[in-house]
């Protein structure tokens, strides 16, 4: 019995990721993905547009297993299907969010946010009301009750609050699917636990669609699951949870439920503090440091972790790792007496706590409990340099090589004004063929990035002939040919200070060295 219910259960998981994998590579040969593409902007860490259709194939590849699943449970498996009300709340939800999403992921409509946000509260009122499904009563240690009319009002935040929180992780390549994916596979284990076995399938039929799409989302991203598969993965959890609150964790349930989703509630969380004070810095009124609340920023946790010289992922990764520590505690909490349930609480913050605070966050709190006389932390962004490059092999070495404060970001050719101001540096990539045209575009772009471009073409001995273009103009070329590591080395010993005093200000040195080139550098 055991051994058929295993089979049966890998069955489900890897159908699901199968039918997610094999829609995806169908929706990227069609000619209308174009449509579906998310462009880079001054908030984004990609530099190309990249198709955000894989939160349809996860609900496609999800409802129909489900389906199949729902309509003929003796034809496929040994145990029960999910309840009515249970596929009544799940149809619901995909079809809700499918459909804003899909509107929204398209280059067709643009859907306000009190639209979308409309949409969610009234779909999160009609799953805790109509549905009816919501904790109940929770008892807290038996030492007090929460009532159940107040318990449906933390069901429908609970629920808005997941929701835009998973939408909010969706930053880098593989984190909002990687975090999804620990966080059903560990409410899946908590079913399992608690003899829910149709839940276990349900999160096991929803972690292959994740799955699948993760396979094409890993970094390098070919595809984005943009909001359609962000809403939906958010309101999964929150629905799933809910269910589980009221069948399994009991008065757990306030402490189990929070750390299955720890770090996209503890994101949101430090996104509304940092936005909020933010604004009362810059000495906006009460009703706008609520509103900036809602403000979209390139300060996530995420992002930062790109500012201080992870790529996509390593940054997912670290997070990933936090995501599933946090959800081990909780599957824990089900067997810890209550004596030790507090303990253990307060030891899983402790990685929350360094992670926070080595991403330069915490310091209004530092400085309120006396441990630093700043409220700044502080926190330094790397050293970005961008990197032109249209067969990707001088990106991919750089960044495999990248060491210290140094990021080495991928930009087009045409890279916006808002991108290239926040550059360093950059370098491109050229050949013998395209020299001159090439040679212009590093002219063009020495006037807005901060510090040198580098134009680099390979020699026949494996060597690179490299071309200096800095800010006033002027061109250097230096007769030495140079490796690919002694290029990584000089580009990660460039400090901010020097690139400074070097390449923004016409000094004597430079002009000395334009009208007097020497042997090892002259002027062209």
């Amino acid at each position: 019995m055991h051994i058929h219910f295993f089979i049966e259960s890998v069955l489900f998981l890897t159908a699901s990721a199968f039918l997610s994998f094999t829609l995806l590579r169908f929706f990227l040969k069609l000619s209308i993905i174009s449509y579906f593409s998310d462009s880079p902007d001054n908030r984004k860490v990609h530099s190309k547009p990249i198709p955000r259709i894989g939160g349809t194939a996860i609900i496609v590849s999800f409802l129909a297993a489900l389906s199949l699943w729902y309509i003929l449970p003796e034809a496929i498996g040994s145990f029960p299907a999910i309840s009515t009300k249970m596929a009544g709340v799940l149809f619901t939800a995909a079809g809700v969010i499918g459909f804003f999403g899909f509107l929204d992921d398209s280059v067709f409509f643009d859907l306000r946010v009190r639209h979308k946000i409309a949409a969610e509260v009234l779909l999160a009122l009609g799953t805790v009301y109509l549905f009816n499904l919501h904790p109940g009563a929770l008892s807290v240690f038996n030492l007090f009750t929460i009532p159940e009319w107040f318990s449906q009002i933390i069901a429908v935040f609970w629920i808005l609050g997941l929701i835009n929180a998973f939408n909010i992780i969706d930053g880098i390549d593989g984190l909002a699917g990687g975090i999804s994916l620990i966080a059903i596979l560990s409410l899946g284990l908590i079913a399992g636990i608690g003899a829910n076995i149709s839940i276990l399938i349900l999160c096991l039929i929803l972690a292959g669609s994740v799955a699948g799409f993760l396979i094409f989302n890993m970094p390098p991203a070919k595809v984005f699951m943009g909001d359609t598969g962000s809403l939906f993965l958010g309101a999964m959890v929150a629905v799933i949870s809910l269910h589980l609150a009221r069948e399994v964790t009991a008065e757990r349930t306030v402490f189990i439920m929070p750390l299955i989703a720890g770090v996209p509630i503890v994101e949101v969380f430090v996104s509304m503090v940092r936005r909020y004070y933010r604004a009362k810095d810059s000495h906006k009124t009460i009703f706008q440091r609520i509103r900036s609340m809602s403000a979209a920023d390139n300060s996530h946790m995420h992002h930062r972790f790109m500012f201080k010289g992870f790529d996509h992922f390593q940054s997912s990764l670290i997070l990933s790792i936090t995501a599933l520590t946090l959800c081990s505690g909780a599957v824990l909490l089900l067997f810890l007496p209550p004596y030790a349930v507090i303990p253990f609480l307060l030891y899983l913050t402790l990685p929350l706590i360094l992670l926070l605070n080595r991403l330069g966050f915490g310091g209004r709190f530092k400085k309120a409990l006396g441990l630093s006389s700043s409220r700044y932390s502080g926190y330094k962004r790397a050293s970005v340099i961008g990197i032109i490059d249209k067969e990707g092999i001088l990106s991919h070495v750089l960044e495999r090589e990248r060491r210290g404060d140094v990021v080495f970001f991928p930009i087009t050719e045409n890279v916006p004004r808002r991108i290239s101001d926040h550059l360093h540096a950059a370098v491109i990539r050229s050949s013998a063929e395209h020299h001159k045209e090439d040679l212009a575009k590093a002219e063009q772009l020495a006037y807005s990035v901060k510090g040198p471009v580098f134009l680099v073409t390979a020699e026949k001995n494996s060597r690179l002939a490299m071309l200096e273009i800095y800010k006033n103009g002027s061109l250097k070329v230096k007769n030495r040919n140079r490796s690919l590591k002694e290029l990584i080395r000089e580009m990660q010993h460039l400090s901010l200070e020097n690139k400074r005093k070097l390449y923004h200000q016409d000094s004597p040195a430079i002009e000395s060295k334009k009208s007097q080139p020497d042997n090892s550098e002259k002027a062209v």
